[in-house]
């Protein structure tokens, strides 16, 4: 249950962070410049971004093991 409700508050932050990543690849091949792209916002708050998506990657890979582990610890239990 609370990695349900870890993953369904995860959700926006990804959505979110995904537009960032779209929008930095957009303005890099000069092809849109939509808000909060590199173009825009410039490259402090472009590191701050890539910390940001390093740190969500983190996040969704240590969800995965917590999963992990509580199947097993359901396993054992059945």
């Amino acid at each position: 249950m609370q990695t349900q409700t870890l993953r369904l508050g995860l959700l926006g932050c990804l959505g979110f962070m995904t537009y960032l990543f779209q929008a930095n690849i957009l303005a890099a091949d000069r092809i849109a410049n939509l808000p909060l792209s590199i173009e825009t916002i410039g490259i402090e708050w472009f590191s701050i971004q890539i910390i940001l998506l390093i740190m969500s990657i983190l996040v969704v890979l240590w969800m995965a093991v917590v999963n992990k582990m509580r199947r097993r610890e359901l396993m054992d239990i059945v």
